[in-house]
Formats: C-alpha cells, sequence, structure tokens
C-alpha cells in the first residue's frame, strides 16, 4: 500500500512539472500577445528585450524572439501611422533574421509570409507617395519602387508557399 501512494506522489509529481513547463512556454507568448492586443508595443519590445537577455528563457522561445519583434513591430504600424517606414523596415529586418537563422523552423513559412505582407504595405506606402500632391515630382520613381516591392514580395510568397507544403 505504502509503494502504491509512493508511485503515486512520484508519478503526480512527474506530470506536474511537465505540465508546468509546458505552460511557462505557452505564458511568455500569451503574455506578449496580450501586451500587443492592448497596444502596448513599446512595452512588448522590452519585454522581448527582457526574455532574451535572461538565460533561463526556453530554447523553443529565445529562437521565436526576432519573430515576435517583427509581429510586435508590424502590429505597431497599425496604431503609430507617423512611424511606419521606418517601423516597417525593422519589423523585415527582424524576419529576415529569424528566416536566416532559423530557415526550417516550424514558424518559417510563416515568417516569409509576413515579410511578404510587409513588403506589400510598403508597396502601399509607396502607391501614397505617388498619390501625393506633394509628390508629383517623384510620381514615376514611387510607382516604380512599388513594383519592384510587389515584384519582392510575389518571390517570398512563392519561398512562403514552398515552405508550407
Amino acid at each position: 500500500m505504502r509503494l502504491f501512494h509512493f508511485v503515486s506522489i512520484v508519478s503526480l509529481f512527474t506530470i506536474m512539472t511537465m505540465v508546468s513547463s509546458v505552460s511557462a512556454e505557452e505564458q511568455y507568448l500569451e503574455f506578449l500577445q496580450g501586451l500587443r492586443d492592448k497596444n502596448y508595443h513599446d512595452t512588448a519590445l522590452q519585454y522581448l528585450d527582457q526574455i532574451a537577455a535572461d538565460k533561463a528563457t526556453p530554447k523553443e522561445i529565445q529562437e521565436l524572439i526576432p519573430f515576435e519583434r517583427a509581429m510586435t513591430l508590424f502590429s505597431r504600424t497599425q496604431t503609430q501611422p507617423e512611424e511606419q517606414e521606418e517601423t516597417l523596415n525593422l519589423a523585415l529586418a527582424q524576419l529576415a533574421l529569424f528566416t536566416k537563422q532559423y530557415p526550417n523552423h516550424p514558424m518559417a513559412g510563416t515568417a516569409n509570409t509576413e515579410r511578404g505582407k510587409i513588403i506589400l504595405e510598403k508597396a502601399e506606402v509607396e502607391g501614397r507617395k505617388a498619390q501625393s500632391p506633394a509628390e508629383q515630382n517623384n510620381k514615376k520613381a514611387h510607382q516604380e519602387a512599388a513594383r519592384k516591392l510587389v515584384a519582392q514580395a510575389r518571390d517570398i510568397f512563392q519561398k512562403a508557399y514552398n515552405l508550407h507544403e
């Protein structure tokens, strides 16, 4: 009978340890998403810096930091359009870093899809510049830049498609 209790306690402890470690990893991402949902983008970026520097952060989370930083920057462009171009460039750089460092990561296809979306967003910015009365002297240059960005996004979407297959 005592052996049964001992085995039960050890089994329960083992299960609780496994469950708590899985939920701890999920908590990093849930907390980060909560910050983004509340439009606390700067705080989310600081949190990412903090967990990147923390040696106790699980490897799976460490690998996702460039991806999550890019997603935070990209979502920030929706609420702070005055910094849109610079923020899109930062987000694009983080996604490029992630896809270069972890080309076979399960999120690599999603990262490439997001890169394509960001490049299309940059193309839209160029299109808006081309339509701006203040930029009429540079209209053709902005239109050409937009076309190049759309072609670049098409290539990246193809890469993402290939990774999702």
